[in-house]
């Protein structure tokens, strides 16, 4: 598990979904699984600035909740230990996935990128998006949940994975 994570952090720039935090097994996975690879090899994670925006917005609602509370947790102690990267704009009126898809296509023109995400939607317009990249010289996009990497299926998925 852990040579499987400092591989990812090696070798991609990581971004990571906002519901990835909320997912079951979140907290366990990034602070005791993937904050001590980013420390030692001295790397960060990309998290996209109108997620943040919106979990403080839900913090300081009455609509608050564990998940919102959990995913503010781990974002104030990765930004605290300087593991985070908050990209994009607090854009209000905009479509997340396609602030996503936009950040991907830009990114991927310079860095192998690895998303984090629980979001079958969002997963499925990074696949749509590898599909139009082949045709050019950039690097496609990988994606994974939380829960696989916990998985040994997860790690015959980064065999041969470019």
């Amino acid at each position: 598990m852990h040579n499987r994570i400092e591989n990812l952090v090696k070798d991609y720039k990581i971004y990571i979904d906002g519901t990835s935090f909320s997912c079951s097994g979140a907290e366990d996975f990034f602070y005791k699984k993937l904050a001590p690879v980013l420390v030692t090899n001295k790397k960060q994670v990309i998290v996209l600035k109108a997620f943040a925006h919106k979990v403080r917005k839900i913090l300081t609602s009455n609509s608050c909740n564990s998940k919102a509370k959990r995913a503010h947790n781990i974002l104030s102690e990765y930004s605290k230990y300087n593991l985070l990267i908050l990209k994009g704009r607090k854009r209000k009126n905009k479509n997340y996935h396609e602030m996503c898809i936009k950040e991907f296509k830009k990114s991927s023109k310079h860095f192998r990128l690895l998303l984090i995400t629980q979001d079958k939607k969002l997963a499925f317009a990074v696949d749509s998006l590898n599909k139009t990249l082949s045709k050019s010289k950039v690097h496609k996009i990988i994606t994974f949940r939380v829960c696989l990497l916990y998985t040994s299926d997860a790690a015959d998925e980064l065999d041969g994975v470019d």
